[in-house]
Order: structure tokens, then C-alpha cells, then sequence
């Protein structure tokens, strides 16, 4: 029940030599998914909705596809929704990091397309927007930002004091 051994290793920046602590915070990136997932899990045993709720019913613009979108083909990256980064962006930007982006953007690039690239349920193809309207509907859901959610019913019960969304890019 106690630590015996903590250190850090390597360099957090190697620009500004800054070394890597056990304090260090780090981007998970799209390991992050699971903890939409999750979110959407808790949602689901407080019977809010279940995997086979369309989610037309969070996300009207999804109504104009004629196949029925569900929460588990976002779960499971079997939606069809073809990803923002795969399409051109409005401002004729590129889609690399630098060139500042908001979800709302690349959930809006993605549900512009009228149709979608597969049924939905019959081919699996990662995705980042089927977890960004996850996030929406987290949110929509609860009444709370997705940050908020996921502290207060994932990472506070689970004793994960150092983990946390950094929700402002």
C-alpha cells in the first residue's frame, strides 16, 4: 500500500531541457477514447439511454442519413461517418495541429457529407468524430462539460487525482 520507488526518466522537452518527473502530465491522445467510452458506460447504467439508442436523438443533423446511426456504432467505430481529416476544411487549411481547430469544426466537416461511407454496423473504420459526438452527447446528457463529467464520475471515484481533460486547446 505504499510506494517504494518513483522516478522519472527521459525529457519531457528537449528544447528547454526540461526532464521528466513523476509529476509529469502527459496528452494521451486517442488512448482518451476509452475514457469516452467509459463516460458514455456510466451514462448507460443510469439508464439514460443504452448502445441502441440512435443518435439522431442527441444530434438532429444526423436525421439526414437514411441508415439509423446508434451509440455502439460510435463506441465501435462502425458508424460510417467519414473522419474530418480524411475531407478539406472550409478555411482551405490543413488539418495539422498548428492550424488551430475546434471539435465543432470537424464534427460540422464530417456531417456535411450526405452520405456515409458505409451501413452503419457492417464495416469497422476509426473514426475521431464517433468519439467527439460521444463527447457532445456526455454532455447533453449530464448538463455538464465533458471535462466535469469525466472528473466527477470517472477519475475522482477511481482515485485518479493527476488525470484530467484538458479541454482548452
Amino acid at each position: 500500500g505504499e510506494t517504494i520507488y518513483q522516478k522519472g526518466f527521459g525529457m519531457a522537452n528537449l528544447d528547454y531541457n526540461i526532464p521528466i518527473t513523476v509529476k509529469s502530465k502527459f496528452s494521451i491522445a486517442s488512448v482518451s477514447k476509452q475514457f469516452t467510452a467509459a463516460c458514455i458506460a456510466v451514462l448507460i447504467l443510469d439508464g439514460k439511454f443504452d448502445l441502441e439508442t440512435p443518435v439522431s436523438e442527441f444530434i438532429p443533423a444526423l436525421k439526414k442519413y437514411p441508415e439509423t446511426i446508434q451509440i455502439k456504432h460510435l463506441v465501435y467505430n462502425t458508424s460510417g461517418i467519414n473522419d474530418y481529416y480524411k475531407l478539406p476544411r472550409a478555411s482551405g487549411k490543413s488539418w495539422i495541429t498548428f492550424n488551430y481547430f475546434e471539435i465543432d469544426e470537424c464534427i460540422s466537416t464530417s456531417l456535411n457529407e450526405d452520405t456515409l461511407l458505409f451501413k452503419p454496423g457492417t464495416r469497422w473504420d476509426y473514426c475521431n468524430v464517433n468519439f467527439m459526438l460521444l463527447t457532445k452527447i456526455v454532455e447533453q446528457v449530464s448538463g455538464e462539460s465533458f471535462a466535469d463529467f469525466a472528473q466527477k464520475r470517472l477519475f475522482r471515484p477511481l482515485g485518479m487525482t493527476d488525470t484530467f481533460v484538458n479541454d482548452d486547446i
